[in-house]
């Protein structure tokens, strides 16, 4: 359902699929949108990779996609079929041996990029700061455990503060009213981003 309204969104005039950092970037400094199309946070460059790695872009990864047989879903991927089925408590289950007797594949680690991760080889191909990359996420998991990490698919299940703030500041203490005031503020917001469309 959600491709189908991507499909039509993508047929009417002045629509733009974007990141929420990239609506970020809008609302910071708003341009009309004749003025959009160089806009520059809204720009999409292709990396330029030639090298012939799983990493999303379809030109590259011909043949080296796995297929992951799950009854209930069957996925593709670049990094290793799991052996089990991956849930909310388990998230990066171990990767399965894969049937063609190759070597297991790394997980996309924290310092790289997609489009210059080599999966097979373990290798990010991104050697400039122009491509450099640098994971900002929050951990996922019980108590901080961050259950995404990189290397063949066993997550690091070193603790690590359950709350840091992005600024660096110390956290805030949030009593209940202020929480419902800012989710009622952020309501209000995307209420008024709808209305934009």
């Amino acid at each position: 359902m959600i491709n189908q309204f991507l499909d039509w969104a993508q047929t009417q005039q002045n629509v733009w699929i974007i990141t929420n950092w990239q609506l970020l970037q809008w609302v910071r400094n708003p341009v009309p949108i004749s003025q959009l199309n160089d806009f520059a946070p809204f720009k999409c460059p292709t990396p330029q990779v030639s090298a012939k790695i799983c990493n999303g872009m379809p030109e590259n990864e011909a043949g080296l996609i796995q297929n992951c047989y799950f009854s209930d879903f069957p996925f593709q991927t670049c990094y290793g079929c799991p052996t089990d089925n991956p849930t909310p408590a388990n998230p990066m289950p171990a990767q399965a041996s894969p049937s063609d007797g190759s070597a297991l594949r790394y997980r996309l680690p924290a310092n790289c990029s997609t489009p210059f991760w080599d999966p097979i080889a373990g290798n990010c191909l991104c050697t400039s700061s122009d491509c450099a990359f640098t994971d900002s996420s929050k951990p996922i998991g019980p108590n901080g455990a961050n259950l995404t990490g990189g290397g063949t698919g066993q997550p690091s299940n070193t603790p690590t503060p359950s709350y840091i703030p992005f600024n660096g500041n110390d956290a805030i203490s949030l009593s209940p009213a202020s929480v419902f005031t800012g989710v009622a503020l952020l309501s209000g917001f995307a209420a008024g981003v709808t209305m934009l469309l």
